[in-house]
């Protein structure tokens, strides 16, 4: 299963980010793929038995719903391929989705350690995604990613290994819905990041979906009695 996973969750949920993000933006991008939690914990009430409290459930939509306007008030200098975006966020989505549910279910039910699948999802996720990405580029890595973007790429990478062992450590202990709620707010966190790191101030709207996003993101993720 964490196989399965690792598959829809890297070359084929991470695929489709990153096309869609070529066609639509980065904001767009990131906006529209925040959705995956509402549907991640639907499947997670289907399949894995888990219960959110009517409030849990408000704070979700609130955090969806502020991602959802704060696409709105982004604008991306891009030419928008509606069609070719649609697809690649529709398979990113269902992607990433089917992931987390799946890992949830594979660590609640064998009992496997958190670092352990988070090691055997970033094998085979990357052997994946190498194999298809060297089969779709043609061995050009250089001439897609010049040799002075490497060490910035090494640092993301880094940054993404992280993120992820800290997510999936998150599923094991809170199961998948909660992870999901907390993990859309790198959406606000990007706002905050821009901010620094390019000097792109937000307006007032931004600086108030983005509260909406944390705080919703957190209601939907804490238990009244933690």
């Amino acid at each position: 299963m964490l196989v399965l996973a690792s598959v829809l969750g890297g070359p084929i949920g991470m695929g489709g980010y990153v096309f869609s993000i070529n066609y639509l933006g980065i904001s767009y991008t990131t906006m529209l793929s925040a959705i995956y939690p509402a549907l991640g914990a639907l499947l997670s009430f289907v399949f894995l038995k888990e219960r959110l409290q009517k409030r849990q459930v408000i704070g979700l939509l609130a955090a969806v719903t502020g991602m959802g306007l704060l696409g709105f008030t982004l604008t991306e200098c891009v030419e928008i391929n509606l069609l070719a975006g649609g697809i690649s966020i529709f398979v990113c989505i269902f992607g990433w989705t089917l992931e987390i549910v799946i890992c949830a279910y594979a660590m609640k039910e064998e009992q496997i350690d958190s670092q352990c699948a988070y090691a055997i999802r970033q094998l085979f996720s990357s052997a994946m995604q190498f194999v298809f990405l060297t089969a779709l580029l043609r061995f050009a890595f250089l001439k897609v990613y010049p040799v002075r973007a490497l060490p910035i790429i090494a640092v993301a990478g880094l940054a993404g290994m992280v993120s992820y062992m800290s997510y999936y450590y998150a599923i094991s202990k809170m199961g998948a819905s909660k992870s999901m709620a907390l993990n859309i707010t790198y959406a606000a966190w990007g706002i905050v990041f821009e901010a620094i790191i390019f000097h792109n101030i937000p307006s007032t709207l931004q600086i108030a979906c983005g509260i909406m996003i944390v705080i919703g993101a957190l209601t939907a993720a804490c238990d009244r009695k933690d």
